[in-house]
């Protein structure tokens, strides 16, 4: 076979024949060998390297960002150009997202873990600020990107159910640590100050005092004290003018009268003030004017009247009133209210329509009252009323809560009345003779009704059936209304209708039945017949398809038209 080998050699011993092999000087070479990535057709398929086939060959991976990872896959037995080893690349059009990247807070998953913005490295601790003061417990906290509801930065809270209680709060005494500073009542605004009282008289020495939350032990919560070895020394105590001791520690000894106003300080409440003693007259001032022990009592000068508010709505009664120099309770400074049952009745409230006098102007229910009614004029008293109206809380003499009559001279016309054949809008509808009462069709076309009579009739009998229902035959005046008439009549049945039109008295003088000047025709040619002894007298439409007329003998029977006068 001329391949250089003779007969059934095998010089390379890999079991096969030179006749058979591809390479016999080759014993890794044979037809069914494994291929392998090296250069040479292996497997004698006279393919060299084919990646389907080679054991050897590697997966390489599309790196469109360049990023050194992959996502797309194929195998070669060389690396193609833009292709990396390895694959996991998550979005391989972006270079900053791979396995392994660092995750920032930019709504991506950067590091492929299936994640986005878990665990990123630009994200913040949010703390939970439970009682909404601004301030954060640092024992519940959050690791995010976004801010979550309910959570701050800040985590210096120490007491997080209390939004009073915060870094920024203030103290005060209560037993709790208000400015989370660590201290407990430590330089609180409400502190008291406190004064030693040696001889438990309730008034302690001004040079010994200290500031606290609560009282101490010995301490008085008023100074002043004098003597604080004996009980009988302090502010307000009784002295006897025999005695020159001061008791009551106001500076003043025995019989002398600091003010001059004939009054030992032993006598008077305030050696101070000159208006104040046991002679003077009690004003309305706050003071004790006559030191009485009481202030601004009964009877004192300046006293004004108060007068009884029942329903508290700022007015009282002028007829129950007290003098005093305040306010008594229940009692207020103005008498003008005219119920005093009622706390929306005063005056400049607002008068609604309830049957009370609710401003107190002396009227009820005026004109102008919040919630007035609209009432309708109703002259024919039918219970409704006309176009004239008034508003008030109750009706005036023959006004109706009801409106809508279209004709408040009739009493049997009105909306809730029923439509009759008459050629009025008896149930005012706007519409005449609609309710399929007449004993022939009624078409209304805008404020013309019309009354459409198929059955036949002479001219005469017509008349005298249209004017039984209030009608008259049709008079037709212009080309609109010939058109509107005849489309109409031959919706109901085609050829030739009765219209009011003859000329009865006087051959070849036309007129309408009802009156209407004769100014529109639309004869036919060769219409109306003229000649003398001529008994074609009355009118009829609809002759021909061109809407024209003609005229005819007035015993004909055929269907008529007509309409309202």
């Amino acid at each position: 076979n001329c391949d250089g080998s003779v007969g059934a050699v095998d010089l390379d011993g890999d079991g096969v024949i030179a006749c058979d092999d591809c390479d016999d000087s080759d014993a890794g070479v044979y037809p069914g060998a494994l291929e392998y990535c090296n250069g040479t057709d292996d497997n004698c398929n006279s393919q060299i390297d084919e990646i389907s086939l080679a054991v050897d060959a590697d997966t390489w991976y599309a790196d469109n960002d360049g990023d050194g990872w992959g996502d797309q896959g194929a195998r070669s037995c060389s690396q193609p150009p833009g292709t990396v080893a390895v694959t996991g690349d998550c979005d391989d059009a972006d270079s900053g997202i791979y396995p392994g990247a660092a995750e920032v807070c930019d709504g991506a998953d950067n590091d492929c873990d299936g994640t986005i913005d878990q665990g990123a490295t630009d994200s913040a601790l949010w703390y939970a600020d439970a009682d909404g003061d601004g301030w954060g417990d640092a024992g519940i906290v959050i690791d995010a990107c976004e801010q979550p509801a309910g959570y701050i930065l800040d985590d210096t809270d120490c007491d997080d159910a209390a939004p009073m209680t915060n870094p920024g709060g203030t103290e005060v005494c209560d037993g709790a640590d208000n400015d989370c500073d660590g201290a407990i009542d430590d330089n609180p605004v409400d502190i008291q100050t406190w004064y030693f009282d040696a001889d438990s008289d309730g008034f302690g020495l001004d040079s010994r005092m200290l500031t606290a939350c609560t009282q101490p032990a010995g301490y008085a919560a008023a100074g002043g004290d004098c003597n604080d070895a004996s009980g009988s020394y302090y502010p307000g105590a009784l002295e006897s003018c025999s005695t020159p001791v001061d008791y009551n520690c106001d500076g003043a000894v025995g019989a002398t009268d600091a003010d001059g106003d004939g009054f030992y300080a032993c006598e008077e409440c305030d050696d101070g003030n000159a208006a104040i003693n046991p002679g003077a007259a009690e004003s309305c001032n706050g003071s004790d004017d006559d030191c009485d022990g009481l202030t601004d009592e009964a009877g004192a000068t300046g006293e004004i009247a108060w007068y009884y508010d029942g329903d508290n709505d700022g007015y009282g009664l002028s007829t129950v009133s007290q003098r005093a120099c305040t306010a008594p309770a229940g009692y207020v400074a103005l008498s003008t209210d005219c119920n005093d049952s009622r706390s929306a009745v005063y005056p400049g409230a607002t008068e609604v329509c309830n049957g009370y006098d609710d401003d107190c102007d002396g009227a009820s229910d005026e004109a102008g009252a919040s919630g007035e009614t609209t009432w309708y004029y109703d002259a024919d008293g039918d219970g409704y009323g006309g176009a004239t109206t008034v508003t008030a809380c109750t009706a005036p003499s023959r006004y109706v809560a009801t409106g809508g009559d279209c004709n408040d001279s009739g009493a049997a016309i009105n909306p809730g009345a029923s439509d009759v054949c008459d050629t009025v809008d008896n149930d005012c509808d706007g519409l005449v003779d609609n309710d399929g009462l007449c004993p022939c069709t009624v078409v209304n076309n805008g404020s013309d009704t019309y009354m459409f009579c198929s059955s036949g009739a002479s001219w005469s009998n017509a008349g005298l059936a249209c004017a039984a229902y209030g009608y008259e035959m049709v008079s037709i005046n212009d080309s609109t209304e010939n058109t509107f008439v005849i489309d109409t009549a031959w919706s109901y049945a085609n050829g030739r209708w009765w219209a009011g039109g003859n000329d009865r008295v006087l051959e070849g003088r036309w007129a309408w039945q009802g009156g209407d000047a004769w100014s529109y025709t639309a004869w036919h040619a060769g219409a109306p017949e003229t000649r003398a002894n001529n008994t074609s007298d009355c009118l009829e439409i609809g002759s021909w398809s061109d809407y024209t007329w003609s005229d005819t003998t007035c015993n004909r029977q055929a269907p008529y038209v007509c309409e309202t006068p």
